[in-house]
């Protein structure tokens, strides 16, 4: 499989070129071919999630998955605009968006352990030496049950015993947990009341007291592994700490969410590439396709899709810790709108004819499938973005500044 990647990074312009010009367009076409094929595979046998675990490894040996890693931990030093842009291409070209969504988590977790937090002096290198060669997956455990990811309604504890932490606790729907090598799980470590202190402790799978459940079954995005995890006296050396001790929340958690939001709109804005090459195809057969309403809805469409890659491509371009937060705040919050609007074009397309005849094909069955992933991926963190509504109106109403 023509697999290779390149040390030249874009990310200094403040729009990323195409990713062809550094990952080649023959890789791009193979993982979403890849992907695809060994998903219909896992499916018609029965198993659930069908993760498609030879095109992940075949996308490590690449160096796919070290990406995110700084150079000098091994990894090729991609920026956000880079990987957004990326991740973006890979799900226009048809890649399973499932695998784009596990592909993204791990790019989005292996910064924040190796940028974020400076763990390179702190954590096992025995551990952190996995990570650097590409062959260990790496997940996050934040949220919790019925209480999400809010720090103040944290059960989850890490209690210091000697040159050790113990770990006590569950998280809820770990992305990539099922496949996951090493884990980071964030913990309370003080409790003062209002505020509770978190640290975060990088767990390598198969430690004692360490739990996966079975793998969940979500409502969309079914290739893309989760699990829960229980944590029973679970003990990690304190070398195992991430970042500075008492500031997960503030650190970790907050970079990730961001991070993720940025990867999120890339996702959601190539599998809305990838909706328009298939309404494109499906709708030139189609009778009604040139109808003015038909040719006025798609062309509100596409502006809309073109709006979101503008909005993602800046958003990433701002992604870091210098940069303030508001503003990247504000893109996000408006990118999610237009999604909204471009959702609802879809539904206003003739297309697919729910009184067609005879069985659906293969193109009108990914595009009611990606129809019902591109609106999974826009509930998800829906109390998050709320916060972030009424934090920019908060700040509006405060400023003197022109809106």
């Amino acid at each position: 499989m023509p697999f290779s990647t390149s040390s030249h990074d874009p990310a200094s312009t403040v729009v990323p070129a195409d990713p062809a010009e550094w990952i080649p367009e023959a890789t791009l076409e193979a993982v979403a071919a890849l992907s695809r094929a060994e998903i219909e595979t896992l499916e018609n046998a029965g198993i659930r999630p069908p993760f498609p675990e030879d095109t992940w490894r075949q996308c490590a040996e690449a160096g796919l998955l070290r990406l995110s890693l700084p150079r000098d931990r091994g990894g090729l030093g991609w920026e956000p605009p880079s990987l957004a842009a990326l991740l973006e291409q890979l799900a226009a070209r048809g890649t399973d968006p499932g695998f784009c969504f596990s592909l993204m988590f791990h790019w989005a977790a292996t910064r924040i352990v190796f940028s974020f937090c400076g763990t390179g002096r702190q954590s096992d290198q025995r551990d952190l030496s996995r990570i650097e060669t590409g062959k260990a997956t790496v997940a996050v455990g934040i949220s919790e049950p019925h209480v999400g990811s809010h720090p103040r309604k944290w059960e989850t504890t890490a209690v210091q015993r000697g040159g050790f932490y113990v770990l006590n606790g569950r998280k809820a729907i770990v992305t990539n947990g099922p496949i996951a090598d090493l884990f980071v799980i964030t913990a309370v470590t003080a409790d003062c009341g209002e505020h509770k202190s978190c640290s975060a402790f990088l767990v390598p799978r198969g430690t004692a007291g360490f739990n996966l459940t079975e793998p969940l079954e979500l409502s969309a995005l079914p290739s893309s592994p989760h699990c829960a995890v229980g944590l029973s006296d679970c003990r990690v050396p304190e070398t195992h700490v991430v970042g500075v001790k008492g500031r997960a929340h503030e650190t970790l958690a907050r970079g990730l969410r961001e991070i993720e939001d940025v990867y999120l709109s890339a996702l959601m804005s190539g599998l809305f590439l990838r909706l328009l090459v298939l309404l494109r195809r499906l709708l030139r057969e189609a009778v009604p396709s040139r109808e003015p309403a038909v040719l006025e809805t798609l062309g509100r469409l596409h502006s809309l899709v073109q709006a979101q890659r503008l909005l993602t491509r800046e958003a990433a371009s701002r992604c870091s810790p210098e940069a303030p937060r508001l503003e990247t705040a504000r893109l996000l919050t408006a990118f999610r709108s237009v999604v909204d609007l471009a959702l609802a074009e879809c539904a206003a397309l003739p297309f697919p004819d729910p009184d067609r005849r005879g069985p659906p094909t293969s193109e009108t069955r990914e595009l009611e499938s990606l129809q019902r992933d591109i609106g999974f991926l826009q509930r998800i963190a829906g109390s998050a973005l709320r916060a972030r509504e009424r934090k920019l109106g908060a700040a509006f109403l405060e400023s003197e500044d022109l809106p």
